[in-house]
């Protein structure tokens, strides 16, 4: 096997050996069955060209021979993962969601492109085989996802995992479930609501008021005109 962007794997020299030894021959020859993968040179020298399958044969000349010796072997090259980043720009979620995450991988053209997600702690938070994250419990882990190809290329990211509002209710001020505002001055709309449970991760509001056939969306503050 060799790994055409890996300089430590990317090249091999053969090295036969004769039967019997010292047996004389006149010269060994190398062919591969397919350049465009790998390339042999004189001395039995590999050189991966492109990633795929291909064949060696060493044939062993010798003058008169009414059959030549060889010997076959399987040549099996590939490009490695060299790197690997997660893309999603959310890191967070609630419990009982979900969160699919996204990878990149480069060289783009690798042969092996599996990938392996694992989580820190399952407690806190699961991954499945296509990176789809679930809220567990509230906390932070770490998700992992790494080459299956085993030559080491991986990234993490920090998962936050919130608890979400299961309720919002209307604080009693005094009977009226309302606020009074005189003319002409603002009140503070969320004074009249509250989240459980206390420890919610996100406790924003989207307020709308109504009045007549208008609406007003995402408002905090309502001016009372009249």
């Amino acid at each position: 096997e060799l790994i055409i962007n890996d300089e430590a794997k990317n090249v091999y020299t053969i090295t036969p050996i004769i039967e019997p030894a010292g047996a004389s021959f006149d010269k060994l020859s190398y062919v591969s069955s397919n350049n465009k993968v790998v390339i042999v040179n004189k001395a039995g020298k590999l050189i991966p060209v492109n990633p795929g399958k291909a064949t060696i044969t060493i044939t062993a000349d010798i003058k008169g021979a009414k059959k030549a010796p060889k010997c076959v072997i399987n040549v099996n090259v590939k490009k490695k993962v060299e790197s690997i980043a997660i893309t999603n720009d959310q890191h967070s979620v609630a419990i009982n969601k979900t969160l699919q995450l996204t990878s990149t991988i480069l060289p783009a053209d690798a042969t092996n492109k599996k990938l392996i997600w694992e989580s820190t702690d399952d407690k806190v938070a699961t991954v499945n085989t296509n990176g789809m994250v679930k809220g567990i419990s509230a906390g932070t882990c770490y998700i992992t996802v790494s080459a299956a190809d085993g030559h080491g290329a991986e990234a993490v990211c920090s998962i936050l995992v919130t608890q979400p509002v299961t309720a919002i209710k209307v604080i009693d001020t005094g009977g009226s479930r309302g606020l009074r505002c005189e003319v002409n001055s603002k009140v503070n709309l969320y004074r009249l609501f509250t989240v459980e449970p206390s420890d919610a991760g996100n406790k924003k509001l989207n307020v709308t008021v109504k009045k007549g056939n208008s609406v007003a969306s995402n408002a905090s503050e309502y001016y009372l005109l009249g």
